[in-house]
């Protein structure tokens, strides 16, 4: 057997010493890079969190009592037997599950749709009431509770609050939608027997859900809350388009509505949407949150850990910048509605690191916008009523429409009211058949008053309150909606 040489061995020596030492060389680098990352993530984590911290004391000295826990405890208690949110749930057990779905053969999937396009002054055709009356048939036991919603103009919802945040569940937001619904065609029924008491009643009702609602700190309740307050409102233009109620109703609406407009939806919803981000955010970085609980797709087919590592990196990235984008929303939310739009336009979220969470923290710019239009949009349409009424009353007691709306003031309005839009005095106009009270809407042109019944439709038109001369009220629909569709 061969032996290696001493010659051999003697060169393997330095050899080894020399791939040792390269080991030890690339380690030693190896180490160091480690360490200087480590360096640098435990810097800019750091560095982060000063940050983070900056952004809440901006939001302590702009707005004290910002965060959820805050706004949840600013809420007044109400007791059980005041709580409207109560009442409308009671109303809410008795309805159909499938409600307004109409008995077969019939199929109108947009039958809310069609009563709110329904111009005021026209009555339904044949077609659309059989629909109409089909559908409350199978709603009576729930009419009945949900009526009652006039005697009760507070409320707040039970809510059972989950560590994340955003697993917290507002299954009561549907039941306020079927609720609501339900008194919009309860008002168009009344308006057909000439029941204009109970049309009243409706109307009245129609705003106690969305003041059930109150000041609840969600951004979607908010919305919730303004889509009330539209339907009762076209309950009020319908109510005056088709029948003449006393004065003592007229009044009543009028300061219902007057105090429904005087709500701050629009900065409660930024106010809550920015409190439920910073939490949710703070719950993703701690990694709490449920995908699977909240059936989250998982698109890549990685561990929900993987997924949650990589939400929390993304949520500890972004919550200094993003706070601060939100603490600016609110204070914008702060201003005149007409100085919202173009404070808004100038800050744009895609300019920040954003939270693509993979799921609903973030609005984007486009649907901010939106946002902004349709509560801004009611807002207008509340004042509009409000005057209207005024104008409505002033008819009745003079025996003809005011050359003005100054000459309400202080009579039968305590001042002008404002559009929402451009701060100046809301527009009036005399028509062929009646007057109109509008604002220029989300474009700002003024279009002579010319509106829309298309919820969705709001550019290129005004928003406003029509009212028509007596022997233009209640007119036949001149054809019958269905058979045009």
């Amino acid at each position: 057997m061969n032996e290696p040489s001493s010659q051999t061995l003697s060169m393997a020596a330095p050899a080894r010493g020399k791939l040792r030492e390269r080991l030890i060389w690339v380690c030693s680098v190896l180490l160091f890079v480690a360490l200087a990352c480590i360096g640098v993530a435990l810097y800019l984590d750091w560095q982060n969190e000063r940050e983070l911290r900056q952004a809440e004391a901006e939001a302590d000295r702009l707005d004290p009592g910002w965060r959820l826990q805050d706004l949840e405890g600013a809420r007044a208690a109400v007791p059980d037997t005041e709580n409207g949110a109560l009442q409308l749930l009671a109303a809410a057990r008795l309805l159909p599950a499938s409600w307004p779905a109409p008995p077969p053969p019939a199929k109108d999937s947009k039958l809310e749709d069609r009563l709110l396009e329904l111009a005021p002054q026209m009555r339904p055709g044949k077609r659309l009431f059989d629909a109409v009356q089909d559908a409350m048939k199978q709603a009576l036991p729930a009419l009945g509770e949900a009526r009652r919603l006039a005697a009760y103009p507070r409320g707040r919802y039970p809510i059972a609050w989950t560590p994340d945040i955003i697993g917290t569940p507002v299954r009561h937001l549907e039941q306020v939608f079927r609720i609501n619904r339900l008194l919009y065609f309860d008002a168009v029924m009344s308006t057909e027997q000439e029941d204009w008491n109970g049309v009243a009643q409706s109307c009245v009702a129609a705003l106690n859900i969305s003041r059930s609602i109150g000041d609840e700190p969600f951004f979607m309740s908010q919305i919730y809350r303004s889509i009330c307050q539209l339907r009762a409102e076209r309950s009020v233009e319908r109510l005056l388009g088709q029948g003449e109620p006393s004065e003592a109703t007229l009044k009543k609406l009028q300061l219902e509505l007057e105090d429904e407009a005087a709500q701050p939806l629009l900065l409660r919803a930024l106010r809550s949407f920015r409190a439920n981000s910073h939490e949710a955010l703070i719950a993703l970085k701690a990694r709490q949150v449920n995908r699977r609980g909240l059936f989250l797709a998982n698109p890549y087919g990685l561990p929900d850990q993987a997924i949650n590592w990589n939400d929390a990196l993304r949520a500890r990235a972004c919550h200094p910048a993003y706070l601060r984008y939100l603490n600016e929303l609110v204070e914008i939310g702060k201003l005149p509605t007409e100085q919202q739009a173009g404070r808004l336009q100038k800050l744009k979220l895609s300019q920040l690191q954003k939270p693509t969470i993979s799921f609903f923290l973030e609005i984007s710019d486009a649907e901010l916008h939106a946002v902004h239009c349709r509560f801004v949009g009611t807002l207008a349409l509340l004042r509009c009523a409000v005057t209207g009424l005024a104008v409505e009353r002033y008819r009745r007691d003079r025996g003809e429409w005011p050359k003005a709306l100054a000459n309400l003031v202080p009579l039968y309005l305590r001042q002008e009211q404002q559009d929402p839009f451009d701060g100046t005095a809301l527009r009036y106009r005399r028509l062929e058949q009646g007057v109109v009270i509008y604002s220029v809407g989300p474009d700002g042109v003024d279009h002579g008053g010319q509106l829309t019944r298309d919820v969705h439709k709001l550019e290129s038109y005004d928003l406003g309150f029509q009212l028509w001369d007596s022997s233009n009220r209640r007119q036949p629909a001149a054809t019958d909606l269905d058979d045009d569709r």
